[in-house]
């Protein structure tokens, strides 16, 4: 019995350090991301500069302290940059901090030494223990263009417009039913998934794709509402080698591209 005891007690022990560390973990995330920014979007940091940035969202009903925490673009090295001491992110609120490379420290207090890369990216939130809080990877993010959790917080991330510092509530989009619809595959022939790039921003209440053969009959369909973005990435990996047409509609446009689909080079 003073075995079995010890043991509960340990276990209990085990529990009490690791519960917290958990709830820790998930308190602050990072919840909108620009890697590109000019100034047609109106958002400037304290000196009037278009830099890249990253808010940062409090999922507790009480305020944190987030000195101690550390961002970085690099898995390797997870403590590039330092959130200073006193640095507080208030109940089920924002936090923004400014990723534009000032590596000599001019620009104070939220402004890191290292800045995003467009065309392909991770960022790393990491807690004081350096245990990660949260992390993403991107590829390919237009200027202007956010990834952002929707719902806050919680939610997948989307592609959409920047909403800095308040709600990511997809059904607060504005849709534009007009936009041209033109669009790229890549790659295109394709081994198992294509992108469908489009030219410009994307937002529309609907947008469907539908893979169709050279005899017209429809092999593939996928529906997005709400959808808001750049691109839409599609699995083809059901679909066999041959020569297909991807059809992409709105509610008031249809465009249409050659597929190919190769699963084996020759």
């Amino acid at each position: 019995m003073p075995q079995v005891e010890s043991m509960t007690r340990l276990f209990t022990s085990f529990l009490f350090l690791f519960v917290p560390l958990l709830t820790f973990a998930q308190a602050i995330v990072i919840n909108e991301v620009v890697a590109s920014n000019d100034s047609t979007s109106m958002i400037t940091d304290e000196y009037g500069e278009y830099d890249d940035w990253v808010e940062l969202y409090n999922l507790e009903n009480y305020e944190m302290d987030l000195g101690g925490y550390f961002l970085s673009d690099d898995f390797q090295h997870k403590d590039k940059w330092k959130i200073p001491e006193n640095t507080i992110i208030k109940a089920n609120s924002y936090l923004i901090v400014w990723l534009d490379k000032d590596e000599n420290n001019m620009q104070k207090p939220l402004h890191t030494n290292f800045k995003l890369d467009k065309e392909g990216e991770e960022l790393i939130l990491t807690q004081p223990n350096m245990v990660t809080a949260d992390s993403l990877r991107f590829f390919r993010l237009a200027t202007n263009v956010a990834l952002a959790r929707s719902p806050d917080g919680t939610g997948d991330f989307i592609e959409r417009r920047p909403t800095f510092k308040a709600n990511n509530d997809v059904a607060g989009m504005v849709s534009n039913e007009s936009v041209d619809l033109s669009f790229k595959l890549f790659p295109n022939p394709t081994m198992g998934t294509t992108s469908i790039e489009f030219g410009e921003y994307v937002s529309l209440s609907k947008i469907t794709l539908s893979v169709v053969n050279v005899v017209g009959r429809v092999l593939k369909t996928e529906t997005y509402e709400n959808f808001a973005g750049t691109r839409i990435v599609m699995s083809t990996k059901e679909l066999k080698d041959g020569f297909y047409f991807l059809e992409v509609r709105s509610p008031k446009q249809k465009r249409t591209q050659r597929l190919v689909v190769r699963h084996y080079r020759p």
